[in-house]
């Protein structure tokens, strides 16, 4: 099973960030994600409010394949806001071997694949968390962003940098630079070892923090 929790600035000027908390079912675990996002919008230091996806509401199964109903996007139940339209897009991962997931849902939000297709500004960035990634070298080309541990700090940490950074845009550092210096935060593209690594056996991979 895979959850996602999708943040959208509706607009710069209202400076409202909203969360959906998206799952491949009616799962209890989708709480947390969306209790998380809630608690950031609350305290004041983010403005956050959360919203929920879930799969059974709006995705038709065909086979192991899952596709929208014909002419409807991906979207929040407490919304018609589309998927793809998110600023962050998380997907929390329970087990490992539902890695698959984590692609399945990308594609049908129409969200590419791999980091290196998304264009920032354009696309979600993509974030990954949970027990099933507790080694993220496997989905490393397709998150920009790994939670390491439970994320009750990080996760506002990244909430509070993607606001300031969507209102203030080339402002400092890019998005992930800042992103990568986040305890608990484990950003693939800023780590060179890692992706070394991946391409080849010579060089040890970078551990998450």
């Amino acid at each position: 099973m895979a959850l996602a929790l999708g943040c959208c600035l509706r607009d710069a000027s209202e400076a409202e960030i909203i969360c959906i908390a998206l799952s491949a079912d009616a799962a209890p675990e989708s709480i947390g994600l969306r209790g998380q996002s809630s608690l950031a919008g609350r305290s004041g230091s983010c403005p956050a409010v959360a919203e929920r996806a879930i799969q059974c509401d709006c995705l038709v199964r065909d086979g192991d394949r899952l596709t929208a109903p014909a002419g409807e996007p991906y979207h929040s139940i407490e919304s018609p806001r589309p998927v793809d339209e998110a600023d962050v897009l998380g997907m929390s991962v329970i087990n490992s071997g539902d890695l698959h997931s984590v692609l399945r849902l990308l594609d049908v939000a129409g969200v590419p694949r791999r980091t290196a297709d998304r264009i920032p500004s354009v696309h979600p960035l993509v974030v990954g968390g949970n027990s099933g990634l507790a080694d993220p070298e496997p989905l490393a080309d397709y998150l920009d962003v790994v939670a390491i541990g439970e994320a009750e700090q990080s996760l506002p940490e990244l909430l509070r940098i993607v606001h300031a950074h969507r209102t203030q845009p080339g402002i400092g550092p890019t998005l992930h630079e800042q992103l990568a210096r986040v305890p608990g935060l484990y950003v693939p593209t800023s780590c060179p070892a890692a992706a070394s690594a991946r391409s080849g056996p010579s060089t040890p991979p970078c551990p998450p923090t």
